[in-house]
């Protein structure tokens, strides 16, 4: 077990499919980001340069645009806006998202590697 208590299964760090273009990290329980939107906080679960997954049981905007900003697990922030392409449950699904970097997922992918080595190994 790593710090937290959390193992190599709740952290993951997803690599590109077919289907996907951009590398994506699924957050465990403790080390998840906010998104500040519309006067809210929303929990993120998944970030990839192209969008984002996060916990809002009903949408933070009602015309399908999501703007705010976004603070990593290294405290570092974005200003970003997407498009909700979809609610599963409590999550929603942003895609088209702008404003977030590769260098943005590369940090956070390296600070969550480094809090968790034996991720890396697996």
């Amino acid at each position: 077990m790593g710090r937290a208590g959390l193992t190599g299964q709740q952290l993951t760090l997803m690599r590109p499919s077919d289907r996907r273009k951009h590398f994506r990290i699924r957050y465990p329980a403790a080390e998840r980001p906010l998104l500040t939107a519309d006067g809210a906080e929303y929990v993120v679960t998944e970030l990839a340069e192209g969008g984002l997954r996060l916990l809002a049981p009903a949408p933070p905007q009602r015309d399908g645009i999501v703007c705010g900003v976004l603070r990593g697990t290294s405290g570092r922030e974005a200003k970003i806006a997407g498009l909700m392409l979809r609610q599963e449950g409590d999550e929603i699904v942003l895609y088209q998202l702008r404003g977030v970097s590769f260098a943005f997922v590369l940090e956070e992918q390296r600070r969550l590697l480094k809090r968790y080595p034996s991720v890396a190994t697996k």
